[in-house]
Order: C-alpha cells, then sequence, then structure tokens
C-alpha cells in the first residue's frame, strides 16, 4: 500500500470489498457501432499524476512500468476506482473521511493496453470516448491523438496512423480536475441539524460537468467532482467513407394514423485525399433504400432522404409508439451502411419508434399561468413523472441499473422522467426510457442563477451541447429540451441553444426556463395536506413539486449507525434531513399522528404521510386539468431522507404506492378541497356504462353511508360523481373506500383516511390489532421469481396499511429490489386481495424466501412460501 494513502484516508484504511460496485461499474456497455471493439471493462490501471513519472510518451508506451499503478474502473470516476480503500462511503458520514484536496485538487493518468485485429490493417481506426470528465488529454504508443474538453461530449480521433493492428497498443489518458474544485464563501461543507444546505457552488464556472458533485440538498460533496472515465471507450473500424450520427424523423398526416412519413438523415465523411462515390443503403424491417453519393476529399457531407427519394419511406399501417399507459413502444431498427465498390466501408444501426409530438401552448387557466400541453400521435398526454438529479451519486450505474430504475417508473404509471440539469449522460437511460414509454424533459448543463455562477467557457458549452443534440436525437422518448433551472439562461447560450436544437433537430420544443413562461415550478418542497395541492396545483405543467418520503426503518438502518437513528441529530442532517422542509414533515407527523416515540415509529407515521402526499400530487392533477406534474424528486442518488419515491436501496415507500394509485390513467379519487368524488380518464378510449360508488366506515369498522352513480367517461375528462359527507364530530377519524366498476368488474379502487380538514388523525391509534391469515405461493425458475399473495381481513376492523417484504429465510435480509403489484395497502372488514411480487431469484443469495407482514394494525408475522 502507498503511503500517499494517509493523505486522503482519515483514520484506518479498512479495505472492505467494492467488488460490487466495481462488478456494476465495469458492466456498462452501451450501443456501439457495428463491430466496434469495447475497451471498457477491466484492463485498466489509475495513478494520481503526482505520483507518475514519466513523459506522456513514455508513459503510452511498451515498457513503461506501472506496476504501483491502481486497477480502475472504467467507465467509472476516479473515486470508484478508489473505493476498495474506503469503508462504505455512502454510510454515516464516512464520505467526510475522504479527503477532497486528493481528489479535486489533482489529475489522474489512465493506463490500457489493447488489441486490434491484424486484419484491421488498412482500415481506418477510430478511437471513441463516450464520456469524460472534466477534461482529457490523449496518447496512444507514444503520440499525442487530441483532447476532449467537457463532461458531455463525446471525443472521435483518427489513431489510423498510430494504431498498430495485429499487436498490443498502448493507450494514456490524462483527466484534469475540475478548474473550481473549492468552496465559496457561505458554502456548507458539512451538514447540521438545523442550517439552510447551499446548493452549488464555484463549479458553475465550469459547466458542463456534473454540476451537483458540488454539494446539494439532495447530495453530499463528492471528493473528485465525478472526474474520471465515466462513459464508455471504444474502437471502430470504418473504410474510406464513415458515418455519423444517423437518426430517423417520423411524421403522421395527422388526425390520421394510418401512414408514417419516414425521414433519414445521416452525415458521411470522406477520410482521404481524393473523391469517392459509393452507395448509402438503407434496411429497415424487409424494406430497404439507397441512394448514390459523391464526396469531395475530406468532405463532411450532410444527407438526406425521405419518402421523395425513396417512396418506401412512406410506411402504411406503422406500428405506433406512445408513452406509457396510452398503448405499446413498438421499436424498429435502422441498418444503414455505405459501400464503395460493392464493399462495406462503414455500417450503423440506430432504433428509432414512429410517433409523433405536438406541442399546445395557450392560456386556458389564466392570463398570467399558461400551460404548455403536450400531444403524441394526437392525443392529449396527462404529463405524470419526475426529476432525477443524477443517476447515482457517484456515477455507478450500468444497463441493468438503468432498466431497473426506468422500469420502476414505468411500474408507478409515470410517464415521464426530467433529466434535471442534464447530469444523466448514459445511451442505455435513453434506450430504458424508450423501451419502456417514459417521456425526457432534457435539460442543459445551467442550475439555478442563485446556485453558482455561469460558465466561463462559452465555446466548451456550447460545443456539449451541439454534440448532445446530435447524441440523443435519435430516440423516440425525448420530448423537450431545456435552457436552465430556473432561470433564463446567458443571452449568447440561450440563443445558441434555440439555434442548435432547431439545426440539429427542428423536431422537439425548446424551454430557455424550467419555471417560467410555458411552465410552472418552484415547489413548493416541503409536504403540505392533501387539501393543499388540489386548492393549489395541478393547473399547468409543473416542473418541480416536492416530496420529503422518508423510507421504511431497515433503509435508515442501513444507512446509519444504531447509535444516530434516534433521537434526531445531526447524522440525518448528513443524509439530508434539512430545515425548513424535513423539519415541517416532521410536524405534520406529530400534528396529524401524534409525536413517535422511536425511529421504528417515526418510519411508521412516516409512510402515513408519503401515502396521502405523493397520492394528492397526482390526484390534483386529474381534478383541476392540468397537463402534467413532476415530483422532486422520484429518484434517489444516495441513501436520503427526502426527494424520492423509492430509496438509494430500490425499497419503494408507501410514497410510490400513493403516487401509483394517483397516476392511473383511469381513477376514481376524493377530491378533498372540494369534499367530492371525481373521475378521470386519461386514456386512448371513451369509458361507458361505469359505476362510481363511496363507502364510509367510522373507527370501529362500521359503515356509516354509502352512494353511487352512473355515468360515462369520455377520454381527456374528468367528472364529479357526488359529495363527502364529514362526520359531525370534527376529531372523528373516518375511512373512505371507492370503486369504479363496469357490471361487477372493479376497474379502479381507492382508500383514504381523515378527519376533519387539516385535522387530527391521531385518533388512528386506537384501532384494534388484528391477525391477518395470509398465504404465498412462489413459482418461476433460476432467473426470476413470483409470489402469489393471498390477504384477508375476517376481523370486524379495518385492517390499515399493510406492508408486504420479501425477506431471506436465514438472514432475514429484505430482497431488493422487489417489485410489488401493491403495498401499504388497507383492507376493509370482509375484504381481501391476492398480489403479486416479483424479483430475480439470484437475490436470494442461495437462500429461501419468507414473506413478512405487518401494518398499522396488523400483528407482524413471517409467511411460509409454498
Amino acid at each position: 500500500m502507498k503511503p500517499f494513502l494517509a493523505f486522503f484516508f482519515i483514520g484506518l484504511l479498512l479495505a472492505t470489498s467494492k467488488a460490487d460496485v466495481i462488478a456494476q461499474a465495469n458492466e456498462t456497455v452501451s450501443s456501439v457501432a457495428d463491430g466496434d471493439i469495447s475497451l471498457s471493462g477491466g484492463n485498466w490501471k489509475i495513478d494520481n499524476a503526482m505520483f507518475v513519472h514519466g513523459t506522456p510518451a513514455q508513459i503510452s508506451q511498451a515498457g513503461y512500468v506501472d506496476n504501483n499503478w491502481n486497477p480502475a474502473v472504467v467507465p467509472g470516476t476516479v473515486l470508484t476506482s478508489y473505493l476498495t480503500f474506503f469503508p462504505d462511503p455512502w454510510y454515516g458520514d464516512q464520505m467526510n473521511q475522504i479527503s477532497d484536496a486528493f481528489f479535486s485538487t489533482n489529475d489522474f493518468w489512465y493506463r490500457c493496453q489493447f488489441m486490434i485485429p491484424a486484419d484491421d490493417a488498412g482500415k481506418h481506426i477510430w478511437l471513441n470516448f463516450d464520456g469524460i470528465n472534466w477534461k482529457a488529454d490523449i496518447f496512444l504508443n507514444g503520440t499525442a491523438v487530441g483532447n476532449i474538453d467537457g463532461a458531455f461530449i463525446r471525443g472521435r480521433f483518427d489513431i489510423t496512423s498510430t494504431a498498430r493492428p495485429g499487436t498490443t497498443n498502448y493507450l494514456a489518458v490524462l483527466i484534469h480536475h475540475v478548474a473550481h474544485p473549492e468552496s465559496g464563501p457561505g458554502k456548507v461543507i458539512h451538514k447540521k441539524l438545523g442550517s439552510r444546505t447551499t446548493n452549488g457552488d464555484l463549479l458553475g464556472y465550469d459547466s458542463p460537468t456534473f454540476l451537483a458533485s458540488a454539494g446539494w440538498n439532495w447530495l453530499p460533496i463528492v471528493p473528485g467532482r465525478e472526474i474520471g472515465i465515466w462513459n464508455d471507450v471504444r474502437v471502430e473500424t470504418t473504410g474510406d467513407v464513415k458515418l455519423i450520427d444517423p437518426w430517423v424523423i417520423t411524421d403522421l398526416p395527422l388526425p390520421k394514423t394510418n401512414r408514417a412519413d419516414l425521414t433519414v438523415k445521416t452525415e458521411l465523411l470522406n477520410n482521404t485525399d481524393h473523391s469517392e462515390r459509393g452507395e448509402l443503403i438503407g434496411q429497415i424491417g424487409k424494406m430497404t433504400f439507397h441512394q448514390e453519393e459523391a464526396l469531395e476529399p475530406g468532405q463532411t457531407k450532410s444527407v438526406t432522404l425521405d419518402k421523395f427519394d425513396c417512396p418506401q419511406l412512406s410506411i402504411k399501417n406503422p406500428r405506433l409508439w406512445w408513452p406509457n399507459d396510452y398503448g405499446s413502444q413498438p421499436l424498429y431498427t435502422l441498418k444503414l451502411r455505405f459501400e464503395i465498390g460493392g464493399r462495406i466501408s462503414a455500417s450503423r444501426s440506430v432504433h428509432f419508434g414512429i410517433r409523433k409530438i405536438s406541442y399546445v401552448r395557450n392560456n386556458a387557466i389564466d392570463s398570467t399561468n399558461p400551460m404548455l400541453t403536450l400531444y403524441v400521435n394526437g392525443r392529449r398526454i396527462l404529463i405524470r413523472g419526475g426529476n432525477w438529479g443524477m443517476d447515482d451519486g457517484m456515477l455507478n450505474c450500468n444497463t441493468a441499473g438503468y432498466d431497473l430504475r426506468v422500469r420502476l417508473h414505468h411500474d408507478a404509471n409515470l410517464n415521464m422522467i426530467r433529466n434535471w440539469v442534464g447530469m444523466v449522460g448514459n445511451e442505455a437511460f435513453y434506450d430504458a426510457c424508450d423501451r419502456y414509454g417514459i417521456l425526457i424533459w432534457d435539460d442543459f448543463w445551467l442550475a439555478n442563477p442563485v446556485d453558482g455562477p455561469d460558465p466561463t467557457d462559452d465555446g466548451m458549452f456550447i460545443a456539449n451541447m451541439r454534440d448532445k443534440i446530435r447524441r440523443v436525437r435519435s430516440h423516440p422518448s425525448l420530448a423537450l429540451y431545456c435552457g436552465r433551472n430556473e432561470g433564463l439562461p446567458p443571452h449568447e447560450l440561450d440563443m445558441a441553444m434555440r439555434a442548435a436544437t432547431r439545426e440539429l433537430d427542428g423536431t422537439r420544443y425548446y424551454i430557455p426556463h424550467s419555471a417560467a413562461g410555458a411552465v410552472t415550478g418552484y415547489g413548493p418542497y416541503d409536504d403540505r395536506n392533501p387539501e393543499w395541492y388540489f386548492a393549489n396545483r395541478g393547473k399547468a405543467l409543473h416542473s418541480e413539486l416536492g416530496i420529503v418520503a422518508v423510507p421504511s426503518v431497515e433503509s435508515m438502518r442501513a444507512m446509519m449507525p444504531a447509535t444516530n437513528l434516534w433521537p434526531i441529530n445531526d447524522m440525518w442532517a448528513v443524509h439530508d434531513y434539512q430545515s425548513p422542509r424535513s423539519d415541517n414533515y416532521t410536524k405534520r407527523i406529530i400534528q396529524r399522528y401524534g409525536a413517535p416515540s422511536g425511529i421504528e415509529d417515526y418510519c411508521r407515521k412516516a409512510q402515513l404521510v408519503n401515502m396521502e402526499t405523493a397520492k394528492a400530487m397526482f390526484e390534483c392533477l386529474r381534478a383541476n386539468r392540468g397537463s402534467g406534474e413532476l415530483i422532486w424528486m422520484t429518484q434517489s442518488a444516495w441513501p436520503a431522507l427526502i426527494c424520492q419515491l423509492y430509496d438509494y436501496y430500490f425499497e419503494p415507500t408507501a410514497a410510490y404506492f400513493g403516487a401509483k394509485q394517483g397516476a392511473k390513467p383511469l381513477h376514481i379519487f376524493w377530491d378533498s378541497n372540494a369534499d367530492t368524488v371525481k373521475t378521470a380518464n386519461d386514456t386512448l378510449n371513451d369509458e361507458t356504462d361505469l359505476t362510481a360508488e363511496a363507502r364510509a366506515y367510522d373507527l370501529d369498522g362500521k359503515e356509516m353511508w354509502r352512494k353511487s352513480t352512473a355515468l360515462d367517461l369520455p377520454l381527456g375528462s374528468v367528472k364529479s360523481c357526488f359529495a363527502i359527507q364529514r362526520p359531525a364530530d370534527p376529531s372523528a377519524v373516518f375511512f373512505i373506500k371507492l370503486k369504479l366498476r363496469r357490471g361487477k368488474k372493479v376497474l379502479d379502487e381507492n382508500f383514504y383516511w381523515s378527519s376533519s380538514k387539516n385535522g387530527s388523525c391521531t385518533n388512528l391509534d386506537k384501532l384494534p390489532r388484528v391477525i391477518l391469515p395470509v398465504t404465498a405461493t412462489r413459482a418461476g425458475d433460476s432467473q426470476t421469481s413470483r409470489l402469489m399473495v393471498h390477504v384477508s381481513n375476517p376481523t370486524p376492523h379495518v385492517a390499515l396499511m399493510i406492508r408486504l417484504k420479501v425477506v431471506r429465510a436465514n438472514s432475514g435480509e429484505r430482497v431488493l429490489p422487489a417489485f410489488y403489484e401493491d403495498n401499504y395497502f388497507s383492507l376493509l372488514p370482509g375484504e381481501d386481495r391476492t398480489l403479486s411480487v416479483r424479483f430475480a431469484t439470484a437475490d436470494l443469495a442461495g437462500e429461501q424466501p419468507k414473506l413478512a407482514v405487518e401494518g398499522w394494525n396488523v400483528r407482524p408475522e413471517e409467511v411460509s412460501i409454498q
């Protein structure tokens, strides 16, 4: 072990295994060009530049001794490569045991060796970097081949004259630290209980980069500020002409959708000093098209093919791509190649979906509250989604990780993710959104002006911005570009973004400001009573509506030592318990459900707040017919107490299931501000011959009243059904059960508890404890397990907030992730439910599963699985 480790590690050097993190990072391989050789994986080494001796030419050649260098994770950040030397930075306050200076004020060398097949001799060879942070100098076989400036631009280098097919090649990359890692005046370095947290810092000068790594109210300061080779590295071979960034534009002759007109665009690069002539050939399914092209020496030529050039590009009866809950997400594949003299010079494949997104801006609400509404394939889309700050606080997210996170959004009936300040850049994220029908609101890299200064290098910002558009525009999920979070971009950058989104795309709407103009925002960021949301939100396209959502007690124990669990203390602040939003959350728990007696009771009561808050956030949108709502946030980048529907360990909080209920496309709900039961239809079909019914029960489980009405529900409509009768006693707690039926078939159901408006529900503690019969049967194979769980309530009392939890039989550890059809649900006297739970069989770690059952007033027990 090197002596320098003492410089950046405080206390004992614990060599706890991070093999799982490194393995996850090494699995990341994004989609590549046909025939690419991936250099991502385990053949890399890394060292701090202060310990590296030799010139770049020497470092990037055979014979250089790197025995003292450390194994590197590529793709991954510099910090990720050093994780084996630290206790888990996400646990407790152990991030503070890592020297920020070592990682943030030094440059780092990466080095690897690789082979290029001998039969690639005579071809053009390219070295491709999909993303580094912050700047990099690239050397191959003793020669400088180029540099990269900015965290979100691709590096593309012609290494034909430098590469050595048939023998070992040596690649060295010098990663430069950000120019402004230091903290500005007033920056909060260590979060403390009762104090506000500062967001951002001087790192804004260096944008585009990972701005949140300077520390935010939802993320600690990350040593190194995410510098490193964070995305894939590849070698590509071509002939004399190269294909660059092909993509497909789709159009529909609305209101008809029985034909799709495709436009194929690409660039051709003639990498020779002589003219070239060849044929551009495309294939989509069984359909082929072609066009001859001539290129001058060294020319980069933009090529467009449409139905006028190739009649085959007008497709009859296409399979349409829809956002989640509106239809399916079929994807087509364009295979494109350029042939010279009948031989393939270059080939690329790109996936696309056939759909048309339209944008309508109107003042339907009032002149001061304009509304941007999205239409897909001619149908109005109700936006239900959330913000991602980052995928992972140290960028340790692979292809499977993106699939998991996006699937959780899909399963919660959400249909949009905002890529806040543009810090998610991996192709796998966009691919997952394409597969699951999740629209993307895509930001560029400008935080709120109060959270950091404007970039100092407009040229670097614009180059990164233009390359990002070229990279992401092929994805059917991409819906919006946004210039700045909660502010207007500097004039020159705004003009550049407006021009580039038109020139390089031309099919998506550009918003300069995330919370003004055609959209609204600015929270609030603390939880409110359900009535407040119905009265004050759901009337526009709202970019950030904050939620706290404290996780389960198991996740609290996973993120901090037992001695810090109770009472609330500074360790909670480290994990983002902050003033005023978290203080207000605790006050709401106390006011509505009573003072918690300990950490278990706090988390238990927190789930009640989580459920009713998240559900109201989306139900107010249904009631007020706004165009969309994005929760701040749905995705947790590190173990936190705020800004999440599911936590960092992928345990869904009750907020997840509240949001899932409130976002159902066909939905019956209680507008608690108007005290009216309403129904909403946000599907593609009219719904007829429906019956809406409501039943109210008192705390003893006795029915107080019931109501019902017949109705038809045209698509895109909301209807009021009947009024709710609250008890005369304002302190009386009551329950409401809603059902929407067609005949005997239940299309939707919903459940609430309440008392007087803004009143206390502390009497819920008087609910008698109940024992629930539960059975669970398991099916599946070596890959996937599925449980069918039947829960019944034979008692005369309401069983409130029933929680299912799959655990390993021996260790008692949670099986995560697990996909619960529903959870934190309630049963009236005599009711029963059958629910499915799915999880990966490998996550059992060789143990048998058990099902733990608990609830607000349900006696905890573990159920054997048949």
